[in-house]
């Protein structure tokens, strides 16, 4: 009686893990983390310095961030090598993630905005 009342629990967890997957997929087709669909409601209304819009619905997430202090200027890890961040690409209003940092850039790595570490905006 024990392990038929542990089957169907099995199927359903495995259902679920199933259904689960299948949500993620198409993201994932798309080049898109996991975490830009977790954060799109903060990302949608990013805007760097100069005024351009971040988020293109895609490439934007959660980051590893570090504080360059001979160029004074942020740095963050974009497709697994660390990338410069020029003041007119950090994001302006108070929309960010604080304390993580976030950046949305495109397929060659290109950053549109940054969120730094405790951004106040």
């Amino acid at each position: 009686m024990r392990g038929r009342a542990s089957r169907p629990t099995a199927l359903v967890a495995l259902a679920l893990a199933a259904a689960a997957l299948l949500v993620a997929l198409p993201g994932l087709a798309r080049g898109q983390s996991a975490s830009h669909d977790l954060f799109h409601r903060y990302y949608q209304f990013w805007y760097n310095q100069i005024g351009n819009h971040c988020c293109r619905n895609e490439h934007c997430r959660p980051t590893e961030a570090r504080w360059n202090a001979e160029a004074g200027q942020w740095e963050a890890l974009v497709l697994g090598r660390w990338v410069l961040i020029q003041p007119s690409q950090i994001v302006r209003d108070d929309y960010g993630l604080d304390p993580f940092p976030s950046v949305c850039h495109n397929d060659s790595g290109h950053v549109y905005c940054f969120d730094p570490p405790g951004a106040q905006g």
